[in-house]
């Protein structure tokens, strides 16, 4: 999607370098200097890729892991990363391009808890829907370790000398358990049902404060959750909404709700993953539709021109990874002379040469890795339904398509009806004449218009074409 029509988007393209298993979670951290790293987490153990290297290293803790259903959830603290797998995890850290995670919390400690979900508020690693050996699960609970003092992330026993301690009445009854948490200067805590802002107070006896802001609001899963730095965007059980820290509004109105709802196979909302796109006002979720038991649909939506677009690509994961570096004694470079390509054509100050470009970056559901940085796909584009002269028929005949570098592959068809109460008639699939137009000729009180467009075009704005008054239907 682009300002003012459509844009292509990307083919995905073999990285060639498959994890083992299918992710479960990822991060790409930093440290300073600009070299990154990515991990990605499965069922049994976390991988990392730096952007000097191409493939994928095990720095899981020795024995690994065994997640069960659970997710990975990763955040960078500092010079640290810490990842957080469910009730049979111990909480894991890593520094950024370290050897390999070790548990964080040491047995000797009071409390070790063990979570579904991390964010950092107001720079504080907290946790949400807890388990530890004390008190079992806690689907309701988010948890912060010691902050004064020094601030200790071993310590999360509770108390108000350290400010380490844990919500005790979060969600409120009916709200459900927490589904998710987005961090920043004020958090923001997703529950079933309900969601609540939490701020830092940093002061006995209330450490944060925990607000609730909307009610009956709350996502389906923890993967529908995404949020672009402005703006928070769920999927809840009757549609699409963006949250401001204050309410939740509708941008799913109508069509785009109820086609999502009907297609949506809600046995396996757990899987549902969503991204941003960098350096674009879009947001997606991959979803899983019409019966698929894993996302098997892009749904991205343009933040600026409130419009969804379908994407015919699944995804176990979707986020920003880093190119790797170039390395002269590695093939295709090592064994070509210097007159020959890809030398011929290198661009000596190319910042390509050091790796670390953001890509965004989707796993499939088998571990394999693609950059989204492909030749465009093609693009089906449908109009909305006309009635210009209702209750007269309108006739319209050699629409044209409004595309930059469209090719002869273009094609058109027409869809009409005479009521609403009737199914739409579409006619052929036409090609374009030399000129531009599609010479078809259709009559209808109500009309739409699909546009085909093959890979390799620019930027689409629609069709142009003008009706003519029949008579009656």
């Amino acid at each position: 999607m682009a300002g003012g029509g459509y844009g292509p988007f990307p083919s995905p393209v073999d990285a060639g370098i498959a994890l083992p298993g299918e992710s479960r979670g990822g991060i790409t951290a930093s440290v300073p200097g600009g070299a990154t790293f990515t991990y990605v987490g499965t069922q049994t153990a976390i991988y990392v890729r730096s952007g000097d290297t191409s493939g994928w290293t095990n720095v899981s803790k020795p024995g690994g892991y065994a997640l069960g259903d659970a997710g990975w959830e990763f955040v960078q603290y500092g010079t640290k990363v810490i990842a957080v797998g469910g009730p049979s995890v111990p909480i894991q850290v890593n520094e950024v391009g370290g050897p390999a995670f070790a548990d964080m919390i040491p047995p000797s400690s009071a409390r070790r808890p063990r979570a579904y979900h991390i964010a950092l508020i107001y720079g504080i690693p907290v946790l949400a829907h807890t388990f530890d050996d004390q008190d079992g699960e806690q689907p309701n609970r988010v948890w912060w370790p010691q902050i004064i003092q020094i601030p200790n992330l071993e310590n999360w026993a509770p108390n108000l000398s350290t400010f380490a301690g844990y919500s005790g009445s979060l969600p409120q009854a009916g709200d459900g358990a927490i589904r998710a948490v987005i961090g920043g200067e004020v958090g923001i805590i997703w529950s079933e049902r309900a969601i609540y802002r939490m701020r830092y107070l940093g002061s006995a006896p209330k450490i944060f404060d925990i607000e609730r802001v909307e009610r009956g609001r709350g996502p389906i899963a923890a993967g529908a959750v995404i949020d672009d730095g402005r703006m928070t965007y769920f999927i809840d059980r009757d549609g699409f909404y963006a949250f401001d820290g204050q309410q939740a509004t509708p941008i799913g109105h109508g069509k785009v709700n109820r086609a999502i709802a009907r297609r949506m196979n809600t046995g396996a909302v757990d899987t549902i993953k969503s991204a941003t796109i960098p350096g674009l006002a879009v947001v997606m979720w991959a979803l899983p539709l019409d019966g698929s038991p894993k996302p098997n649909k892009l749904i991205a939506y343009s933040v600026n021109d409130g419009r969804f677009t379908e994407i015919d690509l699944g995804a176990s994961l979707v986020l920003e990874t880093a190119s790797p570096g170039i390395s002269w004694d590695e093939e295709p470079w090592a064994s070509r002379p210097l007159d020959q390509e890809p030398w011929a054509s290198y661009v000596w100050d190319s910042p390509s040469f050091l790796g670390g470009d953001r890509t965004l970056t989707m796993f499939d559901s088998a571990g394999k890795m693609f950059f989204l940085t492909g030749a465009g796909l093609p693009a089906l584009l449908e109009t909305q339904e006309v009635a210009p002269f209702e209750p007269y028929v309108a006739e319209w005949t050699d629409p044209r398509p409004v595309v930059d570098d469209a090719s002869a592959g273009t094609t058109v068809s027409v869809g009409v009806r005479s009521s609403v109460a009737e199914e739409v008639f579409w006619g052929p699939d036409t090609k374009l004449n030399r000129i531009g137009f599609a010479p078809v000729r259709e009559r209808g009180v109500y009309t739409r218009m699909r546009l085909k467009i093959p890979a390799g075009f620019r930027h689409a704005i629609g069709i142009a074409a003008t009706p003519r008054k029949g008579g009656l239907a």
